[in-house]
């Protein structure tokens, strides 16, 4: 028997984090349940973008803005279910309430939602579920980071929201630590879903004239750098420069005689919006290194798993962006993190690596360095740790189609 699934909150084009949840979700589902038994609704942010990119015949792409959330979509899906009591619900034509209604089950991949100090997101986290929700759709809110809940409005929102799905997943100790202050008992703890995301052939086919080039094939050792424009928000609220520390941490690692690698993880070219999109800061970074053939800036739109197989082919790994720590940990590269969210200490606990982290408060040219050097020292300890966590990991990730599968049933 067919199933449909629906799937909202990430997208596929700009956060290429949000694809690779997404991209997961196709592909454990498609393996579950075979790819022509399944069919995907992806309610989307960037719907015109997502669109044209996607190439999956079993996925549709439907709009899902922000706006067009709030003014059509909510109050469509609370209408439908008041005329489903008088069996009238089948008057509303709106196809998103249309596809919402045919779905099996709905997953939530927001990525981090109800934190303390980001309730300007409290809208779109709470519009998100609602759809779901109000028209009776099974829904999962799939591995992602919440809490703390200390302010107030968060916590009442997160209180009132959370109960009504109908599986919380936690992405690791730190959130199901805040979970449980609010009291809820409708949760369980998994990892991330884009631990399972592969690198298909198709997606390393792509690659091979970048790959033979003389920056991979000189035989040189090689850092991949992925800067975030969320940290580089932050910094500047903190009159840190991090452009200028993330150039002088680059001086470094070519003096150490280290080829270097910025990453954008998050792109969208054809605006200057910073919005999941790096693409700004790191070709300001870039700037300095213009002739430099041993640093390397990839300006391309790639996909996620075509970013994974990049990353996969360096040696070190210095990640602000999340997903591309979720990729390098994926493809056991040992990895420095400057983050600004639990959500990046909990997974790396689950590896025993929470200790290679550092917030972006303490980010400094020296500070940079030092916790760098580290890594470098703890090399051997760091593969081993991931060759033996990994699979671990991957299961508890992968247990997402079973919790899935058991709403659909």
């Amino acid at each position: 028997m067919s199933k449909t699934i629906g799937i909202i909150g990430p997208t596929i084009s700009g956060n290429k984090g949000a694809a690779a949840m997404f991209e997961s979700a196709v592909f454990s589902l498609e393996q579950k349940y075979g790819s022509g038994n399944v069919k995907f609704y992806l309610f989307s942010y960037y719907y015109k973008r997502d669109k044209k990119l996607n190439k999956k015949d079993n996925v549709k792409v439907l709009s899902a803005s922000p706006l067009y959330l709030a003014l059509v979509i909510v109050p469509l899906s609370f209408l439908y279910m008041v005329l489903r009591w008088v069996y009238l619900h089948k008057l509303i034509f709106n196809k998103e309430i249309k596809a919402i209604s045919k779905c099996d089950v709905m997953l939530d991949m927001g990525g981090i939602s109800y934190v303390d100090g980001r309730e300007k997101y409290l809208p779109f986290n709470i519009a998100i579920m609602l759809p779901a929700i109000s028209m009776g759709i099974p829904l999962v809110k799939c591995a992602q980071a919440m809490g703390t809940f200390m302010g107030k409005i968060n916590r009442f929102t997160a209180k009132c929201m959370l109960p009504t799905a109908s599986v919380v997943v936690s992405r690791g100790h730190i959130t199901t630590e805040h979970l449980e202050t609010i009291g809820l008992k409708n949760y369980v703890e998994k990892a991330d879903y884009a631990f399972v995301l592969p690198i298909e052939q198709h997606a390393i086919d792509s690659l091979s004239n970048i790959i033979k080039s003389s920056f991979f094939t000189s035989g040189g050792k090689i850092v991949g750098i992925c800067p975030s424009s969320v940290i580089d928000n932050y910094c500047r609220k903190h009159s840190i420069d991090h452009i200028a520390i993330m150039q002088s941490f680059v001086d470094f690692l070519i003096n150490k005689g280290y080829n270097v690698l910025i990453l954008p993880h998050s792109i969208l070219k054809d605006t200057n919006a910073t919005k999941n999109n790096d693409f700004m800061v790191c070709k300001t970074i870039m700037k300095k290194y213009k002739n430099d053939k041993r640093v390397l800036f990839l300006e391309d739109d790639f996909d996620s798993q075509q970013l994974r197989y990049l990353i996969s082919k360096c040696n070190f790994f210095v990640a602000s962006r999340f997903h591309a720590m979720i990729s390098s940990l994926a493809t056991k590269v040992p990895t420095l993190v400057v983050g600004w969210s639990h959500k990046y200490q909990e997974v790396l606990a689950m590896f025993e690596l929470e200790k290679y982290t550092m917030d972006y408060k303490r980010i400094s040219v020296d500070s940079l360095i030092q916790n760098f050097e580290i890594v470098e020292n703890d090399e051997t300890s760091i593969k081993e740790k991931l060759d033996t966590f990994l699979p671990i990991v991957t299961r508890k990730s992968l247990d997402h189609v079973s919790i899935i599968d058991s709403l659909i049933k």
